[in-house]
Order: C-alpha cells, then structure tokens, then sequence
C-alpha cells in the first residue's frame, strides 16, 4: 500500500508508510497532493477475510459509518477532536483523510528514553487538553471508551495541540444515565497487570 496514490472523492493523496492499526483498520501516513498538506488516512477493509484485520465485514462497515458519524458531530462541538479532511467508501474499504501528528505516548516515551523531566509547564499543558477532550465529550453524554496517550495526536506548527483519536468505540449514553459499561471497552489484549 506505501508508495500509492490514491484519489478520494477527486482529491489526490499519496500513501506513505502504515502509521497504526486496530481492530477494524490500518491508517497511512500521507500528503495532499493539492497543497503537500500531511495527512493520515485510515482505511477499513469492508472484504470478509482481510489477512491484516481481524473483524467481520459487517463489524468493519459499522464501525467505519460509525466512526465518521461521530467525527463529523463533534467536530463543531469540541475543539480537540481530529479533524476530517475528505472521506469516501465503496464495496471494498472505506477511507477517512485526517489530520497527521505524532502521538502523545512518542512525545512521552522520548522524554523517558532521553532522561529528561517533561517541563511541568508541558505536562500541566498537555493534562488541561485531555482533560477539555474528555470534558466536552461527556457534556454531551458521549464516553470514548479507549483514552489513552496512543489516543491523542499532537498537532499544529509546534505540536503544542491535542487532538483525540479513534471514536471508533465511543458511544452516546442515554439522558440520565451516568453509566452504561457493560462490555469491555478499550485496547482489548494490549496489556496485562
């Protein structure tokens, strides 16, 4: 897939290298090749028996509907939502263009393997971001279900901004109700205590 362009609804994007991966997907590193804009592309394969993704067709296609339902809704709602670029689908996959930046958990693992205290100025910077994202998302009743700092990408000139990913799991409580978690959420089989 490295190397491809690709053209999503008549905008052309080149694909770089695999960046993540999940349950439902594989996302891309790439650029808008209007502007040389970086940009993440997530594609889900909706084709039952993808060798790279472990769900069921049905399962991808929801997941992926899903996903683009709830970024395009809370994009206006919350400032620290990734920000959808172009998306499209057909029979085969379904493709999200998003903004691209490195992971909070690269920015934390550099300053552990170089020694180096985070400036508290960073953390307290950093803290107050999650803590909106989170916010915002619960005034509305929407729980995301997997945060963690693989989950916030940094974004902007200095990457001085957070940016919450993978809504593919968050859903909405009823009114009134301050809980519903009844199946496991988050990185299923990732880490064990």
């Amino acid at each position: 897939m490295a190397n491809r362009r690709i053209s999503v609804r008549g905008i052309p994007y080149q694909i770089e290298q695999q960046i993540g991966h999940g349950l439902h997907s594989l996302v891309y590193s790439g650029r808008d090749l209007r502007n040389g804009r970086p940009v993440a592309i997530k594609i889900i394969n909706f084709v039952h028996g993808s060798s790279s993704v472990k769900a069921d067709t049905e399962s991808r296609l929801q997941s992926f509907w899903k996903e683009i339902r709830m970024l395009l809704y809370l994009q206006p709602l919350n400032p620290y939502i990734i920000r959808v670029f172009n998306y499209d689908h057909n029979d085969r996959q379904g493709i999200i263009v998003m903004e691209r930046g490195e992971t909070l958990r690269d920015t934390i693992v550099e300053y552990v393997l170089d020694r180096t205290p985070m400036p508290p100025a960073l953390i307290h910077q950093y803290w107050s971001q999650m803590a909106e994202a989170i916010y915002y998302m619960h005034e509305i009743n929407i729980v995301h279900g997997d945060v963690k700092p693989e989950n916030f990408i940094q974004v902007g000139p200095d990457g001085s901004i957070l940016r919450l990913i993978d809504m593919g799991i968050s859903f909405q409580l009823p009114p009134n109700v301050t809980s519903r978690l009844k199946t496991a959420a988050g990185t299923p089989g990732k880490y064990s205590i």
